[in-house]
C-alpha cells in the first residue's frame, strides 16, 4: 500500500489530493519526500486553504513534522486570520508548549464572521477569566 500511495504522490498535480496522500504516507511509512511535499505547499501555494490543510496534516504526523519548522514558522508571518494561529499552535504543540487539559485563553482572532457576534464571544472569554 504505501508504495502505491508513494506513486500516487508523484503523479498527483492537485494539491488538495496530495495533502490527504502525504499525510497518510508519513503515519504509514514516516516518509520525509512527503513531509517536505506538505512543507513546500506551506512555501509556495498561496491559497489559504491549501496551507490551513497543510498544517492540519502537520499536526495530524506530530513529531514527524519538525523537518519544516522553518516553512511552520513563516507562516507566522502571513496575513490571514487562520493560518497564523494554526501554525502557532502546531509550534507549541511540537514545542510541548500546548497542554491539552490547560488550553490558552486567546481572542477569537476574528474567527466568528460576524462582529456582533466576536465582541460577544470575547466579552464572554474575559468574563471568565
Amino acid at each position: 500500500v504505501v508504495d502505491i500511495i508513494r506513486d500516487a504522490l508523484r503523479r498527483e498535480e492537485r494539491v488538495p489530493v496530495r495533502i490527504p496522500l502525504a499525510e497518510a504516507l508519513i503515519l504509514l511509512d514516516g516518509d520525509h519526500g512527503a513531509v517536505r511535499a506538505l512543507g513546500m505547499i506551506l512555501d509556495f501555494d498561496e491559497n489559504p486553504y491549501f496551507r490551513q490543510q497543510a498544517l492540519a496534516s502537520l499536526l495530524a504526523v506530530r513529531e514527524s513534522a519538525r523537518p519544516v519548522v522553518p516553512a511552520i514558522k513563516r507562516m507566522l508571518e502571513v496575513k490571514s486570520r487562520h493560518i497564523r494561529p494554526a501554525a502557532a499552535h502546531l509550534l507549541r504543540m511540537l514545542d510541548g508548549a500546548y497542554d491539552p487539559a490547560n488550553p490558552p485563553q486567546i481572542p477569537s482572532g476574528g474567527v466568528f464572521p460576524d462582529p456582533e457576534i466576536e465582541a460577544i464571544v470575547d466579552r464572554e472569554r474575559a468574563a471568565a477569566r
